[in-house]
């Protein structure tokens, strides 16, 4: 919780890329659930010719939706993560070039310069995972909670105590 509240603390005129590719990164996420969720729907009736026309346009559509929105987090996302690092590392330099003599020689260890880069590098990894990882799967099981719950609420909510007790044990 704290590395996301830096990140959104330090996101300065990055935050419209960014926006842009958390909402590609679920959407992602979305049309990859949707594909086995339209064929599992589509074959809970008969399969006539005009449905399985019907499915092939749909989850064509899905997959090059899900392809588009790849590249976009690919392109924008990584560009992004990797000039948020280099940033976030000339932020945080120049603050440290700021600081007076008396000031730097109190914090001062030597291993400023490496500190910065490493938190730097670090961003840019947590990024990534933000943006292919965390954000599609939290896509992901809320849409598959909805559909156990479409189904059988009771299955839900068994769903919802063994995955809280597998994040809690794990």
């Amino acid at each position: 919780m704290f590395t996301l509240k830096f990140i959104l603390q330090n996101i300065d005129h990055f935050r419209t890329r960014f926006i842009i590719t958390l909402i590609a990164g679920i959407l992602v996420g979305l049309a990859g659930f949707l594909i086995p969720a339209v064929l599992a729907e589509f074959t809970k009736q008969s399969l006539t010719s005009e449905n399985v026309i019907g499915l092939i346009i749909t989850i064509i559509g899905l997959y090059l939706f899900s392809l588009v929105m790849a590249y976009v987090v690919r392109g924008k996302g990584e560009a992004f993560a990797f000039q948020y690092a280099n940033h976030i590392r000339g932020k945080y330099f120049h603050k440290l070039t700021g600081l007076s003599t008396a000031s730097l020689q109190k914090v001062h260890s030597g291993f400023n310069l490496s500190l910065i880069n490493e938190v730097s590098d670090g961003v840019s990894d947590i990024l990534f995972s933000i943006f292919w990882s965390l954000l599609p799967g939290i896509c992901v099981s809320i849409l598959f909670f909805v559909f156990i719950a479409r189904e059988s609420p009771i299955l839900a909510v068994i769903n919802g105590v063994i995955i809280s007790i597998f994040v809690v044990v794990s």
